[in-house]
């Protein structure tokens, strides 16, 4: 379960930068911003995933 919490806390960190950095001026920080927002979820889906599949071996 401290994995979980873990994955959450690095998902809400990856967001709240993506956040930031999507309002910046520099066009380069801002695609940043995007990629982070993005990361966060995608963190966010893997942490619940492994929470709700565990080591379950995959079909393909």
């Amino acid at each position: 379960m401290w994995k979980l919490s873990i994955g959450i806390a690095i998902g809400a960190v990856l967001l709240a930068l993506g956040l930031w950095g999507t309002h910046a001026e520099n066009s380069g920080i801002a695609i940043a911003g995007w990629v982070g927002s993005f990361a966060a979820f995608a963190v966010w889906f893997w942490v619940i995933w492994r929470a709700a599949v565990g080591n379950v071996k995959s079909p393909l």
